[in-house]
């Protein structure tokens, strides 16, 4: 959920960017070509994405392809509505790893 990604973005950056560890965004961004939904609208738009990835995972029913593709749907989604200042990648990866733990994927090394 919303609460524990911003736990994963807040330990990966409270000793080096304490101001903005496991905040939501404040101010627009822009990645490379791409505008974010405004900052106002991610607290809104990460709800909606875990509440969606739960159901993905409830229709899934144990198919493992249609779990990869529920994974993949949460991190580009989430990577799309970047909902942190900084560090949005290695907090995604994260949550994405977090999840495939929970889903008992094997165990994948991450750098």
């Amino acid at each position: 959920d919303v609460d524990l990604l911003r736990e994963f973005h807040r330990r990966i950056l409270i000793d080096v960017m304490p101001d903005i560890a496991g905040r939501w965004r404040r101010k627009p961004v822009r990645v490379g070509g791409h505008y974010p939904p405004e900052h106002i609208h991610v607290d809104r738009q990460m709800r909606e994405l875990f509440h969606s990835f739960t159901g993905r995972l409830d229709y899934c029913a144990g198919d493992v392809e249609l779990q990869l593709e529920a994974l993949a749907y949460l991190e580009a989604q989430a990577l799309h509505v970047h909902p942190f200042e900084d560090f949005n990648g290695r907090a995604v990866r994260v949550m994405v790893a977090e999840a495939m733990r929970r889903l008992d994927f094997p165990v994948l090394e991450l750098s």
